[in-house]
């Protein structure tokens, strides 16, 4: 006779006929309802045809604390409807959701104890999140991935941590208002959905924004609310002028920089530990970081064509990152690097760099071509890695 069943996972994914299933889950859900057992985790996986039966029975699982409901379909963009008024979530602590329409506000009323929620794939309203948000006053961290039918969502809670958001409809701008927010990743998809963010979100740790585009803001605007931030990761955003002054910023990252997205950027960052830079080479660029000990760059030419103004614009570019004790750099042939002589009366950008390490990624160069550009680069060398 079971006395404890800690956890039920039913996945569909099993090797095992339909007909097994449905007698294995139906004899389980039975045996645990019509005793004293006691379940605290209720995992399902399974295609739509079978859920309701199924729900019906979990719905008296009173003592369940994780909840992690996935509805398959063989129709993208269809959802199913969860039914409030039979689940008792008074216990629960964790909720994940996929393939669910969440349509009955009842749902919202009884989640004292929630911590963590993710809704994936999940059909609901502004107003159904609003009120979902609301009735969690212990939720920390709230997961949001291609939720469908969110026109101008607001995400406010005051107990919130960590919140994850991936959309990609053109039409919707997130505003984020929480006061206890550490950390904060947006990924706008194809679409570049926009993010507004709250002044109240001053506890921010960490911000990482891809594919996003900012509503009515510039980082400049949001810079001096964000007193705590340590590290900021923007990745292939329309941002046309990126400033952002911060004493507490420790780690920036640019991937997937177009220079048609970002026209200007001036940084100023005291107390920058590390700079990441993956992209196009950005004509206006402008950074401040004495005491910043490590820089990676990879530069990207959709040409692969290198003119006077690409070695202009590289050796603004570098100068910038002179203050670094170590610097890797990735081109893509020998020709972004090797400077023509008319360049090498002019200033080294790199004057007090130590350590060097450069990737090229064509296969054929010429060391003593490199080596020579280099050292009117960068003549303090004290370690040179070419790979």
């Amino acid at each position: 006779m079971w006395r404890s069943v800690p956890t039920l996972y039913f996945c569909e994914k099993s090797n095992i006929t339909d007909q097994m299933l449905q007698r294995l889950i139906v004899k389980c859900l039975e045996r645990c309802t019509n005793s004293d057992l006691v379940v605290t985790k209720f995992k399902l996986d399974i295609r739509y045809r079978f859920v309701n039966h199924w729900l019906g029975i979990a719905s008296r699982l009173n003592e369940v604390k994780e909840l992690d409901l996935c509805i398959r379909t063989v129709f993208p963009g269809r959802f199913f409807f969860l039914f409030p008024d039979t689940i008792s979530l008074t216990s629960c602590t964790t909720i994940k959701l996929y393939g669910w329409k969440l349509n009955h506000l009842r749902f919202t009323n009884n989640l004292p104890s929630l911590n963590s929620m993710s809704l994936e794939n999940v059909q609901l309203d502004d107003q159904v999140l609003h009120n979902l948000l609301t009735a969690c006053c212990s939720l920390e961290k709230l997961v949001l991935k291609y939720c469908a039918n969110l026109l101008k969502p607001r995400v406010s809670n005051s107990s919130l941590k960590f919140l994850e958001i991936v959309h990609s409809s053109y039409e919707t701008t997130f505003e984020v208002e929480a006061t206890s927010l550490q950390s904060l990743v947006y990924d706008g998809g194809p679409s570049y959905c926009r993010i507004s963010l709250s002044s109240s979100c001053h506890r921010l740790q960490h911000l990482l924004l891809s594919n996003t585009s900012l509503h009515e803001q510039r980082l400049k605007d949001i810079s001096p609310s964000l007193p705590l931030i340590e590290s900021l990761s923007l990745c292939n955003c329309k941002i046309p002028r990126i400033e952002f002054w911060s004493d507490s910023l420790k780690h920036l990252v640019m991937r997937e920089i177009k220079n048609y997205n970002v026209l200007q950027t001036t940084i100023r960052t005291p107390n920058l530990v590390s700079f990441n830079f993956e992209g196009e080479l950005l004509t206006n660029f402008s950074m401040f970081a004495p005491n910043i000990l490590r820089a990676e760059i990879s530069l990207h030419n959709r040409t692969n064509y290198y003119d006077t103004q690409w070695y202009s614009d590289l050796i603004y570019f570098l100068r910038n990152v002179d203050y670094s004790e170590s610097l890797s750099l990735q081109v893509c042939s020998k020709e972004a690097i090797i400077f023509p002589s008319r360049f090498r009366s002019l200033c080294s950008p790199l004057p007090t760099l130590k350590h060097l390490k450069l990737r090229i990624q064509s296969p054929h160069w010429r060391e003593s071509e490199l080596r020579d550009s280099l050292l009117w680069a960068a003549p303090s060398l004290e370690t040179l890695n070419i790979d």
